[in-house]
């Protein structure tokens, strides 16, 4: 459902799950962007004594707030608006819990807005213009939270994973501790076609984040209502064996070998077709096979791309390595490849690379990479 501000609201049964993983007996609670109410909705079943707090920007949603959350304080107008944070009458460090599911887009950064990250984001004002809307809301919540109050957000998967915001992640490892990380089925948003991860985080002075590493206490799939626990571990873990291609990066252009070309953008299975060769042993060659998984070990752009041989088999290039879980099961392989898919390798594989010239990822990287 669409308004003239483009927002995607949360689903009822979404909403609902950001209240579990932790116990609290709230007196106020908080949503800088409240929308349709949904996320305070539980909170006031809940808590039916808590002060409730719907900040909205959409006057068009007045109406609709008010039914939802009839014993709730509606306040329309900007989050970033010091007039609207004055109406409010929040004070600092005075709230419980804040709720939100803040827009998936950037802010030009204000005066006021600066005032609001300053006492996190510790970088000159004169190095960014703009500044994601998640790290923000996160600011916000830093500003009104009480120590060992909560904040329990949907966010989207660039926030959690994107080397662009891995500096901002680092600004927030000293104000949060996290407590959980939810993976959110793919359909959740569909029509913002966005990968939304759930986090719960709790305030706390001299603590450790690290939201590069977002695979944490559990992983859901919503339209199976299913949440299994996770530890997390790295891909040595499995005991792989590894090859490294023989044919070069030429052999994969000609059609005569698997190479980094071949292998999708996304993560996912692919089928190798025949390719026109006439290599028939596997020796001295590194073939792939069905079941094996694939990674990209050189160059910026294609660097970390995976993919699960679905079927068929071919010769692979140097640029690639080959991982081949001989212990395994084909369901357990499956299970550890959907684990590196939302891992992030690409990320990952960027950050562990060495080269000046050109980015490589050796294999005892490879195996320290966490899933």
């Amino acid at each position: 459902m669409f308004t003239n501000y483009q927002q995607h609201f949360t689903p009822e049964q979404i909403a609902k799950r950001l209240y579990d993983g932790f116990e609290l007996n709230a007196l106020s609670v908080v949503d800088f962007s409240a929308g349709a109410g949904n996320l305070l909705a539980p909170a006031l079943k809940r808590w039916p004594n808590a002060d409730t707090y719907a900040i909205e920007i959409d006057h068009t949603l007045q109406s609709r707030l008010t039914k939802a959350l009839p014993a709730s304080k509606i306040i329309i107008g900007s989050a970033y608006s010091s007039d609207t944070l004055r109406k409010s009458k929040l004070r600092k460090e005075s709230v419980d819990l804040v709720v939100g599911n803040p827009p998936f887009q950037k802010e030009l950064i204000t005066d006021y807005l600066w005032e609001i990250i300053a006492p996190i984001y510790d970088s000159p004002r004169k190095e960014r213009l703009t500044i994601p809307a998640v790290f923000l809301h996160l600011c916000l919540a830093h500003k009104y939270l009480r120590e060992d109050g909560f904040a329990s957000f949907i966010v989207p998967k660039n926030f959690l994973h994107g080397l662009t915001y891995q500096h901002l992640r680092s600004q927030l490892e000293h104000e949060f501790a996290v407590l959980s990380v939810e993976s959110l089925a793919e359909t959740t948003f569909s029509n913002a076609d966005v990968k939304t991860y759930h986090v719960l985080l709790q305030k706390k002075r001299n603590t450790k984040l690290d939201f590069g590493k977002a695979l944490r206490l559990r992983q859901s799939e919503t339209n199976h209502r299913r949440t299994a626990t996770t530890l997390e571990l790295k891909i040595s873990d499995f005991s792989p064996s590894i090859v490294r291609g023989k044919l070069s990066s030429r052999h994969g252009r000609q059609g005569l070998a698997v190479h980094t070309s071949h292998l999708p953008v996304e993560p996912g299975p692919i089928t190798i077709k025949k390719l026109k060769n006439s290599f028939t042993s596997e020796k001295p060659l590194s073939y792939a096979k069905k079941n094996d998984i694939l990674i990209s070990r050189v160059g910026s752009r294609s660097l970390g791309r995976l993919a699960l041989v679905k079927a068929g088999t071919a010769p692979i290039t140097d640029c690639v390595l080959r991982l081949r879980f001989e212990n395994l099961t084909e369901i357990e392989i499956h299970r550890v490849f959907a684990r590196m898919k939302e891992a992030d390798i690409r990320g990952q594989a960027l950050n562990l690379s060495t080269g000046s010239c050109a980015a490589y990822l050796t294999v005892d990287q490879l195996l320290s990479i966490t899933i």
